[in-house]
């Protein structure tokens, strides 16, 4: 079944829709959609085109605005700025209490978890990879975050303990693994792995 009639990008499904951002007049808009594709919402009129989270019962979502992680409510209202630095690929955690993301500080990547009312960064450390399509998910337990790249790795996905050193999950080779999610019970994965070339061609004989 169709949802839009619009390019939609960063789509992100909860239990009674898909949040997306879409080409508005002014810029990126963030809408919502329901399953049975009634008149598609919009929720944020200037957004970023970049991941949007969503929390499991779909109420609350998070996006970036200028690089800025804000957060609000499907309906729209409770909008709230929470980072004042370069934030993205958020993932809200299990009971929707917290949110991991990526952020910049001082020109270096790291990654971090901060309440989602708002507020210091509860846990954090450095985050040396450089992945284009880094993403963050959390274990149902929410006691670990999973990513999906480390230094000279971008085919595997990896378990971050908050107590812990780094602990690799699967043993997949050759391809990058671009982006993936996770069942709510954990014991499933949905990934994109493909090739990624970058090559400089020379085309000459223009008149």
């Amino acid at each position: 079944m169709q949802l839009t009639r619009e390019t939609a990008m960063c789509p992100a499904a909860s239990t009674d829709g898909v949040a997306y951002v879409a080409a508005g007049r002014n810029g990126n808009e963030i809408r919502a959609v329901s399953f049975d594709g009634i008149q598609p919402k919009t929720i944020v009129p200037r957004a970023d085109a970049e991941p949007i989270a969503t929390t499991r019962d779909g109420e609350w979502l998070a996006f970036d605005v200028n690089r800025l992680l804000w957060k609000i409510r499907r309906d729209g209202s409770g909008r709230k700025q929470l980072t004042t630095f370069p934030a993205f690929s958020a993932a809200w955690s299990p009971s929707g209490e917290r949110i991991a993301f990526f952020y910049e500080n001082g020109g270096h990547r790291r990654l971090g978890v901060m309440p989602a009312a708002g507020g210091a960064l509860t846990w954090s450390i450095p985050y040396a990879s450089e992945h284009r399509d880094s993403t963050v998910r959390w274990t149902p337990d929410g006691t670990a975050l999973l990513v999906n790249d480390q230094p000279n790795d971008t085919a595997n996905i990896w378990k971050i303990p908050f107590d812990g050193p780094p602990q690799r999950l699967t043993s997949l080779a050759e391809r990058a693994l671009f982006i993936f999610d996770v069942w709510p019970d954990g014991k499933s994965v949905v990934a994109s792995r493909g090739h990624l070339t970058r090559d400089a061609i020379l085309i000459t004989g223009f008149h």
